[in-house]
């Protein structure tokens, strides 16, 4: 593919430079949505606003914990950061954040819940409803193709891809306890339960 233009990474703003990733990496769903896939313009902002109100907001504690830690490998075992290193770093680092988001979309539905980070979960914003199961799955499916686009060609490609898929079946079994909890009482609780 063509060469990637990565923004600039400022090790003395994490949080600024992370987000600049976010926007990076929305801008570029975007232009892939309207261009490689042909999806109309309220389609297009669909998807834009969809990743701006449950991307933004957070803490960003896992993601910048991405940044940090690859920083500290390199630097222990000597090896060169470059920007397009940090910025791949960020990118990981934003492939935990849209998991996680994920599964808060879905989480939401599934628990009634009513607010999220302060405000209204997504599901709950008029215009949404239950099209936030879809764009849960699409929020999965996005950090799928931020990986094949930035790693694809990398050795450790399939090791990105296994983690991923692993992290999410654990938490899906996870939910489905939590999930499942609803419906028994408290002498279903055993030792071994």
């Amino acid at each position: 593919g063509k060469p990637i233009n990565y923004p600039t990474y400022d090790m003395s703003k994490p949080k600024e430079s992370f987000m600049a990733v976010r926007e990076f990496l929305k801008h570029d769903l975007c232009t892939d949505c309207r261009e490689g896939y042909e999806l109309p313009p309220t389609e297009v902002k669909w998807i834009e606003d969809m990743l701006s109100y449950n991307l933004e907001g957070g803490k960003m504690n896992r993601g910048l914990m991405v940044v940090e830690s690859g920083v500290a490998i390199f630097k222990a075992k000597k090896i060169p950061i470059t920007n397009e290193v940090l910025c791949r770093f960020a990118i990981v680092g934003w492939c935990i954040e849209y998991l996680q988001a994920f599964f808060l979309i879905t989480d939401d539905i599934m628990d009634d819940s009513v607010t999220r980070r302060g405000q209204p979960c997504w599901y709950r914003q008029k215009h949404v409803g239950m099209i936030a199961i879809n764009d849960g799955i699409t929020m999965e499916m996005c950090l799928y193709k931020i990986l094949k686009r930035h790693f694809a060609g990398e050795t450790y490609y399939l090791q990105l891809l296994d983690l991923f898929m692993e992290t999410t079946f654990q938490t899906e079994m996870g939910q489905l306890l939590d999930t499942l909890c609803a419906n028994l009482d408290l002498t279903d609780f055993t030792t071994t339960r």
